[in-house]
């Protein structure tokens, strides 16, 4: 739960550039990025999950996998 809640707090205080303007521009969904497919080794110490972006120059969304380990 404490890996999932740091990932959470990471991926969602990264990207907030947009906030600063009184609403979301069509070009601020380039700026966002968001984790799914989450998955947990059975010993939990490692969270493996697909971090999502959109690409500006494609048009098209990237996603990348991507490890974490958890040390207690």
């Amino acid at each position: 739960m404490k890996t999932f809640f740091a990932l959470s707090l990471l991926i969602s205080t990264g990207n907030l550039a947009f906030a600063n303007s009184s609403t979301l521009q069509l070009e601020d969904v380039f700026t966002l990025e968001y984790a799914n497919q989450l998955d947990i080794t059975k010993d939990g110490k490692t969270v493996y999950f697909v971090r999502n972006r959109m690409d500006i120059k494609t048009d098209r969304k990237i996603g990348n996998i991507w490890t974490m380990n958890n040390s207690h």
